[in-house]
């Protein structure tokens, strides 16, 4: 049962006990002898390493060794680079030995103490629109003898968890492409059972929706300086600092775009996929009503028909932008009929060269930023065609009934 709270976390897969039940008989006998052979041993070697885990400690405090495992599942594929069963848990184990990395708990621990104790994510404060508040919060919970060297968690992520994810995604890209189906024995303890569950393509697609997801995000993680040396105060960090919150590589952020155009499109497909099945749902791990998972149960009537549209949704704004009108968009009569035309494909694959230039209008008490209601000039209130049209008139009537609903 620790293996299968382990994968629903990972995976989206819950109460799984694995055990295969058999895969493709697409080469020969021999080949596929080896192939079976060679994954049955790693699945051994992951139940194995998986026994004594206790999945309410952190992974990287598992003590655990995959190297096995994993190249148990490569050589299934050496010997039969279709074996399905094993593109499937070669991409799960891959991403768990990132997750189990002590050099990642190193990180954690050292640099993220206070947001693990709080359970704040400590990898996604960043990804908060850029705003002078959120960096003089976070620049005000640094001790000025106590650095950020962010750099540390962006190299990590650069080396390791990237290459990993995008490991994973060429699995699954592969078990999608062939149109794979294996089956696994699964323990329901609700229903103190054990049943033959089948994973497909349709199961692929509604896992590599959140795997894009991932991508995206950490892609967007490395994009900009963080780093917060020694003494640092809110002025020099904003004011003189060289590097902080200057692009790193435009490469991540362009990379991040096209991991939601993908996460959009891997949702759609799930949807087809699932729409057109026409055999028995019941031992399915993903249906709409039935088997494992049903969606339906989890997300409300017309899961299926919830998620192409939200999908659509995100399709929509990633490649036409999006607009609001906070007159149009909220109850509030006293909202400003400004229609503020946000590019979102602009801003990945153009991105902003330092983000400190895109600051509301501030001034300083001392080293402490203060916002200020004075008239608001960017040097460019269209963001580099991020919001083309926008003035800083516009800006300032925006700004000004924020302030008033604060």
């Amino acid at each position: 049962m620790k293996l299968v709270r382990i994968l629903s976390c990972g995976l989206l897969l819950t109460a799984l006990v694995l055990g295969l039940a058999g895969c493709s008989d697409l080469f020969e006998e021999a080949d596929e002898a080896e192939a079976e052979a060679s994954f049955a041993t790693g699945m051994d070697e992951l139940m194995d390493e998986m026994e004594d885990v206790d999945t309410e400690e952190a992974p990287w405090e598992w003590e655990v060794d995959l190297s096995k495992a994993q190249s148990d599942f490569e050589d299934a594929l050496d010997a039969d680079s279709d074996h399905c069963g094993a593109l499937f848990f070669s991409a799960f184990v891959r991403l768990l030995m990132v997750a189990t990395d002590e050099d990642l708990g190193d990180i954690m621990d050292e640099g993220w103490e206070e947001e693990r104790a709080s359970r704040e994510a400590p990898l996604l404060w960043m990804l908060d629109k850029p705003n002078v508040f959120a960096v003089a919060d976070r620049i005000d919970r640094i001790r000025q003898d106590d650095p950020i060297l962010f750099s540390e968690i962006q190299e990590f992520i650069e080396s390791e968890v990237m290459p990993a994810l995008a490991y994973a995604d060429s699995r699954l890209t592969a078990f999608e492409t062939q149109d794979c189906s294996f089956t696994i024995e699964v323990e329901i303890p609700e229903r103190r059972e054990t049943v033959q569950i089948e994973i497909d393509a349709t199961d692929a697609y509604f896992i590599h929706a959140p795997l894009d997801g991932l991508e995206s995000m950490f892609a967007m993680v490395v994009s900009y300086n963080m780093d917060v040396e020694a003494g640092e105060t809110q002025y020099h960090l904003i004011e003189e600092d060289e590097d902080f919150l200057t692009l790193r590589n435009d490469d991540h952020m362009a990379t991040a775009y096209d991991k939601m155009v993908d996460m959009s499109e891997h949702l759609l497909d799930g949807c087809d996929e699932l729409e057109a099945e026409t055999d028995d749902q019941t031992n399915d791990l993903i249906t709409e009503t039935l088997g494992l998972i049903p969606l339906d149960d989890m997300m409300g009537a017309g899961a299926v028909d919830s998620i192409r549209f939200y999908a659509g949704e995100m399709q929509d704004w990633l490649i036409y932008g999006v607009t609001f009108n906070p007159s149009e968009d909220t109850d509030d009569v006293a909202a400003p009929d400004i229609d503020v035309y946000f590019d979102v494909a602009e801003f990945f694959n153009d991105p902003l060269d330092d983000l400190r230039d895109y600051f509301p209008y501030h001034t300083w008490e001392g080293d402490s930023v203060m916002v200020v209601t004075e008239p608001i000039a960017f040097p460019d209130p269209s963001f580099s065609n991020v919001t083309p049209n926008m003035t800083n008139n516009d800006w300032q009537q925006i700004y000004d009934w924020m302030e008033v609903r604060r």
